[in-house]
């Protein structure tokens, strides 16, 4: 009978064990963050097509989208807040093209979400960014393509 009640009591143990190491084995929530922008090319309006927010570095959470009005403005629910890449999938703009760099899923665009509720992309300015800083991490790729190849 004594070993009937130890039975009971490991038992009841290990539940509530189990209990407390639940909030260990969930995932970690992520923030829903909301952020509000226009999109244009100096002073043309990006319209049409929709903008993309792509989680980078470790960032929780998913692929989000929000349509570009014809205004250039959007209204992205759902990030998670950290690193993101931003991509332009099907943009118009008046008299004008966007290049196709800002449109891939290697768009040089990124953004760090953190609470603000407002973005501002002026895809003239970030050209101009682009062309003035050498493409990141070149030295370190020739580097490790060396030492792929046997160079020291």
């Amino acid at each position: 009978m004594g070993s009937r009640w130890v039975a009971v009591g490991l038992w009841g143990a290990w539940l509530i064990g189990l209990a407390g190491c639940a909030e260990e084995l969930r995932p970690t929530p992520t923030a829903h963050l909301e952020l509000s922008g226009q999109v244009h090319d100096g002073s043309r309006p990006i319209s049409g097509g929709w903008i993309e927010f792509v989680p980078l570095d470790g960032t929780v959470g998913h692929l989000r989208s929000a349509e570009l009005k014809s205004d250039g403005t959007f209204r992205a629910t759902g990030l998670g807040r950290g690193r993101h890449l931003i991509r332009l999938v099907q943009p118009r703009v008046e008299a004008g093209r966007v290049e196709m760099m800002f449109q891939q899923f290697s768009s040089p665009l990124r953004v760090e979400i953190d609470g603000q509720t407002t973005l501002d992309l002026d895809l003239s300015a970030e050209r101009i960014k682009l062309m003035e800083s050498p493409p990141p991490h070149r030295s370190a790729r020739r580097a490790q393509e060396g030492t792929a190849n046997g160079n020291r």
